[in-house]
């Protein structure tokens, strides 16, 4: 009868800590996530020299200047979208 107590126990605290282990794993994956795409963009904005938000040349036609308005974009959509999924998921 205590085997059956200890392992109700060790299964208990296995799906616990998965649980926990995920949620976090969750929120650090898009933690990062959050902070590599405006640099990804970035980086393909230059290689392809076109802005990948509106696909216009990244180079105004005075002076060579960057588009402005890529990494405001980036990050404003980004930031709605995660409010979007932790409000479906519950997690916010």
């Amino acid at each position: 009868m205590t085997l059956l107590w200890v392992l109700i126990w060790v299964l208990s605290g296995g799906v616990v800590g998965y649980a926990l282990g995920r949620r976090l794993g969750q929120r650090e994956g898009r933690r990062q996530g959050n902070l590599r795409v405006p640099l990804m963009l970035r980086a393909q904005a230059l290689q392809t020299g076109t802005c990948p938000v509106c696909d216009t040349s990244i180079f105004s036609p005075v002076g060579e200047h960057l588009h402005a308005h890529t990494l405001g974009q980036v990050h404003a959509y980004w930031k709605e979208r995660n409010r979007q999924i932790d409000d479906v998921s519950g997690n916010g």
